[in-house]
């Protein structure tokens, strides 16, 4: 499986988590290096390198979270240990006088070593394995004397048809609801 942008990407550690993910720590140069919407860093911070982290699905098909770690100078993720499924420990150095830190942290100069503890929001499985909604209009003759008709295609699958819906909202077992 690859993961990067179109720069050099390089990991430095890796590890698995109780759930299986594989957490990966590392060095680029992708100005573009894909991101998750609940990144702690979307963006590249400069400088020659940054460092980032991602948690891939145990089958490598998608980024459970994928985030950069840096400023404006040399950044690099040295390497990662999941403390449990939503929390990452990452290790690593900087030159970087704008590396992101918490109040009260600062770099020094030079070469700066740090460690950062990086909550992972956990997944809401709606938004990983979202329901599927089939909806078919049929002509109202087609329909019984109620004017319904129900297919039940399996726990997350559902088919209604109405001759006078306007609106139809299913909600399936999890609670994730799809229109």
């Amino acid at each position: 499986s690859y993961y990067g942008g179109t720069g050099n990407d390089g990991p430095n550690g890796a590890g698995a988590n109780a759930a299986g993910e594989i957490v990966i720590s590392g060095v680029t140069t992708s100005s573009d290096f894909p991101t998750t919407a609940n990144a702690f860093q979307q963006t590249y911070g400069g400088g020659t390198f940054d460092g980032y982290t991602v948690i891939l699905a145990s089958d490598l098909t998608m980024a459970r979270y994928s985030t950069l770690m840096g400023g404006s100078s040399d950044d690099r993720a040295r390497g990662s240990a999941p403390v449990s499924n939503d929390l990452i420990a990452v290790g690593g150095h900087t030159t970087s006088t704008n590396f992101p830190v918490t109040n009260g942290s600062s770099a020094v100069g030079g070469l700066d070593a740090f460690w950062a503890f990086l909550p992972v929001p956990a997944v809401d499985p709606c938004v990983a394995n979202p329901l599927t909604l089939s909806v078919q209009a049929w002509p109202s003759s087609a329909l019984g004397a109620s004017g319904w008709s129900y297919t039940a295609g399996g726990p997350a699958l559902i088919a209604l048809a109405s001759a006078t819906w306007t609106t139809l909202v299913v909600t399936d077992a999890r609670g994730c609801t799809a229109n």
